[in-house]
């Protein structure tokens, strides 16, 4: 079969050319006014692996249309020892939810308490052990996303090892400032570029008055996940009105311009995950 060749500024080349763009305009469209995903932490199965950990995926690819991040929702029972390993290619963030625990990260200990937030970066090898009597509760943020594939256990060559060991290494969350936003919008970082070496991974925690509202205009791959704690969140995408409770996840289209509000009469407390493409 012959082909005919389209060449620069031949009408069949333009059409072709303007309605790829056309399409492509379409696709945008549909994704800015696309409702945000819901995801209901209750509805989320448990599993437990095989050290131990007992864990439900709070959003990720596999229960929403998340493609950059997974966060994870993690118990780790009193005397439990997760094995060492290495993630490549993987920034991680541990957030401790309840409770406390040891953290080994290349061979240096570091104890973590409710509210801390621990920095794993690429190829370094880490561990985390409860030994005292409460359970262990923690939060694991993941870029790029968590699976199982991402686990290894051996040992890496000295010249794929992480670089010097990280100073500081772990981050209160009551040591962190308050910064106002907007009007009865406040946020704090939890894990992000602007407190930590992470390159990508942003985690906040925000503080909505009742009269709380916040614009937001992401960067073109930018994926927003907003995790209720307290209170009722209200986000708006184009015309569309969507209310979230405490425990569910609002899963926005990377890119999406929306808009959070305080949907309540009372405070709204939130945690908010987002990534940053370089």
């Amino acid at each position: 079969m012959r082909t005919i060749p389209l060449m620069s500024g031949s009408p069949v080349r333009n059409g072709f050319i303007s309605f790829l763009i056309a399409c492509s305009l379409a696709v945008v469209a549909a994704a800015a006014d696309a409702p945000p995903g819901r995801v209901i932490l209750g509805d989320q199965p448990w599993y437990t692996a095989d050290d131990g950990a007992i864990a439900r995926e709070i959003a990720s690819p596999r229960n929403s249309r998340l493609r950059s991040l997974s966060i994870a929702d993690i118990r780790i029972p009193s005397g439990t020892v997760i094995e060492e390993h290495h993630h490549i290619g993987m920034e991680e963030v541990y957030w401790i939810a309840a409770g406390a625990g040891i953290m080994n990260i290349e061979g240096v200990s570091y104890e973590v308490w409710q509210g801390d937030a621990v920095v794993i970066r690429s190829h370094e090898r880490h561990l985390i052990t409860n030994p005292f009597a409460e359970e262990l509760r923690l939060h694991v943020y993941c870029n790029p996303p968590w699976a199982p594939e991402a686990l290894h256990f051996e040992p890496l060559p000295e010249d794929e090892r992480a670089g010097p060991p990280l100073q500081p290494r772990v981050f209160s969350l009551a040591e962190q400032a308050w910064s106002g936003l907007d009007a009865g919008v406040q946020r704090r970082w939890m894990a992000a570029p602007e407190n930590t070496p992470l390159a990508q991974l942003a985690v906040a925690e925000w503080l909505l008055d009742p009269q709380g509202v916040y614009q937001a205009k992401p960067g073109p791959l930018v994926e927003d996940v907003y995790f209720v704690l307290e209170g009722t969140l209200i986000v708006e995408v184009g015309d569309g009105s969507f209310t979230f409770k405490p425990l569910e996840a609002a899963v926005l289209a990377p890119g999406q311009t929306h808009r959070i509000r305080n949907g309540g009469s009372t405070a709204l407390r939130l945690h908010h995950y987002a990534n940053r493409p370089q």
